[in-house]
């Protein structure tokens, strides 16, 4: 798929930069156009629109560890 990107984004540590017109797989492209990161060249996949107040997160690689010493401790 061919998009062009509307926002600045990093995915999977690759930059995709404002104004970039990119092919990419079909599910990261519709991924990135319903975010509204990017737009369908084609028109086939719909562009989100986020809000003002909207966020979206592109989360890379986290890991959560906690210890627990004993129960309801």
């Amino acid at each position: 798929m061919k998009v062009e990107i509307l926002k600045t984004a990093i995915h999977q540590g690759v930059r995709y930069e404002e104004g970039d017109i990119r092919t990419v797989d079909n599910a990261l492209g519709e991924y990135f156009c319903r975010g509204g990161v990017a737009k369908d060249t084609s028109g086939a996949v719909p562009t989100g629109n986020p809000g003002p107040t909207d966020v979206v997160l592109f989360v890379n690689n986290t890991t959560h560890s906690s210890k627990v010493e004993t129960a309801n401790g």
